[in-house]
């Protein structure tokens, strides 16, 4: 394989304690899985308040996991102000002379339903 033809995805997923069936991040996890195969390395980071349970945790994982069988490493973020965009920071902006290939970066979003459900879906 060329190095140009590394395909990395890189997704963000802020996860509450009641948001993991939620119906916009289930529309996110469908998607995710009918697009996974297509990248080689799938970094999936977790945004978590302090307060979220570790088998909540440990179910989006499995969920991940299942979708996929290839080279996927998990990372916890804490949650901060700046929720996806610290992630993109740390993992792209910050590694720019280490990233090979193509990056992907995606997040789930919409879960606050600032702009409607149905608005929302037709976003992601």
């Amino acid at each position: 394989m060329k190095i140009l033809d590394r395909r990395r995805l890189i997704f963000s997923f802020f996860l509450t304690n009641d948001n993991l069936y939620d119906e916009i991040n289930q529309l996110h996890l469908r998607l995710l899985s009918k697009y996974m195969d297509r990248f080689d390395e799938v970094i999936f980071c977790i945004i978590v308040d302090y307060d979220v349970k570790y088998s909540v945790v440990n179910e989006l994982q499995k969920i991940v996991v299942n979708m996929a069988r290839k080279n996927i490493t998990f990372k916890i973020y804490e949650n901060t102000n700046y929720r996806e965009s610290y992630v993109l920071y740390n993992e792209i902006a910050m590694k720019l002379s280490e990233l090979d290939g193509l990056t992907f970066f995606a997040h789930n979003k919409g879960i606050s339903d600032t702009f409607g459900k149905d608005n929302v879906k037709i976003w992601i």
